[in-house]
């Protein structure tokens, strides 16, 4: 027979007949506590021209092989390590792992806050027996003051393998003899334990163990799960961060909202009282009364702009923290375009800028009618802001089941790498009234624009020339059926 199982003689056959090599299936025979893997290559063996045989060459191939499945294996880990942010699933991951490649069961302690007792979060079992068994261990992670070798590998940060487990093993397993009576159901013949180590802080430990009678963990066994441990770790880790990085934007976003809320009220009160003071000062006839005049328009400039400001932060807060709701209703674009213009006619005209509109017919989308006249007036303000004294031109169209309005600006442009960037939060655009605001409209605008199901981006002009097209898309209101036209 050959190494593979197939008679010897067809092979013998093949090579003569073809007078080519062949090489037969790698083939593992069981010697000793390990198997080992061997490759046979049988070949033509000539004098001159003549066939006088066959020669074979036999090599073993174990080592390669053994390389070969744990690169595999940590592929493998590595890519199912990253599908989650949640550590839990992270952990869940490493012990069916364990136990799908090395051991017959797994156990993962974690750290608790504290950086001192353990918690019990994961056990994984190769068949339901001893899955029975291993919830029994559950209650019996070793606590600060416990002498267990579970502790020293925590305390250490050094792993240990315990090649046969006797009775002084079990010893030092047992947290006590409740818990040494259920580890003797287990019946582990061989272990491993290996601390989770990320940023030089250790965040717990995976336990691993075969019950078979013939099979023993090596250092090679050791260090594969040590490979698996660190990889684990990091995953671990980058969880944990990653959670209390959304912690802290949500106990940010809630703060802001708060304070946000709290400063409208107060800034209301103070606008009323310079308005009132205005007005006043208004019905004085006097130098005096005409310089503070122009000093209670400026503080009610400010005011204006404080007021403004808080606003946005407040929809910000409320973007972050999912409470943004919209009134959404059928909301014809093109009526809504013409008196927001004829509305903002004293402020474009300060700027110098003569708003255009193309809106030849009706388009109705389905909308709320106040955020929408929001997100045109910050396109329209940044139009008058970075090109003032030239047009603008807005546009009211409809492509398919996407309603569109286009404001399209005479100003300097936006190059195509910052076309993204000018929608993140707190981003504003170059130039001398760059200072002037925190940078939040266009982020707040193009989340506004998603909220409906649309969406909010800018391009240059396609007919050319200077300037950017900001093009905001919702989604086209339906008539219910048997409505009537109109």
């Amino acid at each position: 027979m050959g190494p593979a199982g197939a008679p010897i003689e067809d092979l013998l056959r093949q090579v003569l007949e073809s007078e080519a090599a062949v090489v037969d299936d790698p083939v593992e025979y069981v010697a000793g506590p390990e198997p080992r893997t061997f490759l046979a290559t049988y070949f033509p063996v000539r004098s001159g021209m003549e066939l006088l045989g066959v020669g074979g060459v036999v090599r073993e191939i174990t080592e390669q092989r053994r390389m070969e499945t744990h690169l595999r294996f940590l592929t493998d880990a590595t890519t199912r390590l990253a599908t989650s942010l949640d550590w839990r699933t992270t952990v869940r991951n490493v012990a069916e792992l364990v136990v799908a490649q090395m051991a017959d069961y797994c156990l993962v302690d974690m750290l608790g806050e504290d950086g001192q007792h353990l918690e019990r979060v994961e056990r994984r079992a190769i068949n339901e027996r001893l899955q029975a068994q291993l919830e029994k261990s559950m209650p019996y992670a070793p606590q600060p003051g416990a002498h267990t070798l579970l502790r020293k590998v925590l305390e250490t940060g050094r792993s240990e393998l315990v090649a046969e487990v006797d009775e002084d093993a079990m010893r030092a397993f047992a947290v006590n003899d409740v818990h040494r009576e259920v580890l003797e159901g287990l019946s582990p013949r061989s272990v491993m334990i290996v601390p989770l180590m990320a940023r030089g802080r250790t965040l717990g430990i995976v336990s691993a163990a075969t019950c078979s009678p013939t099979r023993r963990f090596s250092t090679r066994d050791l260090s594969q799960l040590e490979d698996l441990a660190w990889r684990a770790a990091l995953a671990v880790d980058n969880a944990r961060l990653y959670r209390q990085a959304e912690q802290a934007v949500a106990a940010r976003d809630e703060f802001v909202a708060v304070a946000t809320h709290e400063l409208r009220t107060p800034l209301s009160a103070l606008h009323l009282q310079l308005s009132s003071l205005q007005r006043t000062v208004d019905k004085l006839a006097s130098a005096e009364s005409e310089r503070l005049g122009q000093g209670l328009s400026g503080a009610l400039r400010q005011a204006d702009r404080l007021a403004r400001l808080v606003a946005h932060l407040f929809d910000v807060a409320r973007l972050g923290t999912g409470q943004m709701a919209l009134e959404l209703g059928a909301v014809e674009l093109s009526s809504l375009v013409h008196a927001l213009v004829a509305r903002m006619e004293e402020a474009l005209a300060t700027a110098g800028c003569v708003a255009v509109v193309h809106a030849d017919q009706p388009v109705v989308a389905l909308a709320d009618r106040p955020r929408v006249e929001q997100v045109l007036m910050n396109l329209l303000t940044n139009a008058m802001k970075y090109a003032p004294g030239l047009p603008v031109e807005l546009y009211v169209e409809r492509d398919g089941e996407q309603a569109i309005i286009a404001v399209r600006d005479w100003g300097p442009g936006i190059p195509p790498e910052a076309r993204e960037r000018i929608f993140e939060r707190f981003t504003r655009n170059s130039g001398e009234h760059a200072r002037a605001s925190l940078g939040l409209g266009l982020y707040i605008s193009r989340q506004l624009a998603r909220a409906h199901g649309g969406d909010l981006f800018v391009e240059a002009p396609p007919e050319g020339g200077p300037g950017s097209r900001f093009v905001l898309h919702l989604p086209r209101w339906k008539k219910p059926s048997g409505t009537a036209p109109g």
